[in-house]
């Protein structure tokens, strides 16, 4: 009796954190849509970890200071020095080994479709100093794609249906199976890494079958 009151005292919590977490994602999405726009799918998302880490300075998008100050202190930008310093390097390294028998994860440069999208992500919400912010929280809607981040709330920008290629991504189940290529229709290409159950649902929108 008592393992069992202990499961469903589980079960009951589990089931509180994921209504909780769907409202939360309902309260993000909801100020960025158009009437009767409809949501086909969204889900969390990185960058991939090889790809360039920071836009250069030629085309960053200038930010005011916001009011409370950057989402940085002291601490932060002395370890964000030494992590370049100690890890730079390597990533450059690594990121060419794995690009031949895995594909480059960032393809067109950064004035192609995939580098504007690139630019978007990695520019962040307005409290992001660097220009290196790495997540992103896709919208898939029958109008257009939202991008969004999660912590801020905020709206980094929107891709256009009609930007991205319909089909199947290739996988690569060994050695990057957190993998998913959006691939776009000028010929450029931007890696995106994604859990399992993300992963899935944006494999199935970008092969239409969502």
């Amino acid at each position: 009796m008592a393992n069992e009151a202990r499961r469903q005292r589980l079960l009951t919590e589990i089931a509180a954190r994921e209504a909780q977490r769907e409202q939360a994602t309902r309260d993000l999405i909801s100020p960025w849509l158009q009437p009767q726009e409809r949501v086909r799918g969204a889900m969390d998302v990185e960058l991939h970890g090889l790809i360039p880490m920071r836009v250069p300075r030629r085309l960053r998008i200038a930010k005011p200071v916001p009011p409370d100050g950057w989402d940085t202190g002291l601490g932060d930008q002395v370890f964000r020095i030494i992590a370049i310093a100690l890890f730079g390097p390597r990533v450059v390294a690594v990121r060419i080994l794995w690009q031949y028998p895995h594909g480059r994860p960032f393809k067109g440069g950064w004035a192609s479709q995939a580098g504007v999208f690139l630019r978007m992500v990695r520019t962040g919400p307005s409290r992001h100093r660097y220009h290196e912010n790495h997540e992103a929280f896709l919208v898939f809607t029958d109008r257009r794609v939202l991008v969004l981040h999660r912590k801020s709330g905020e709206r980094l920008g929107e891709l256009a249906l009609h930007q991205l290629v319909v089909g199947e991504p290739k996988e690569r189940e060994w050695r990057q199976p957190e993998r998913v290529d959006l691939s776009f229709t000028d010929g450029s290409l931007l890696a995106l890494d994604a859990g399992i159950s993300e992963r899935k649902k944006l494999r199935d929108l970008l092969a239409g079958r969502a």
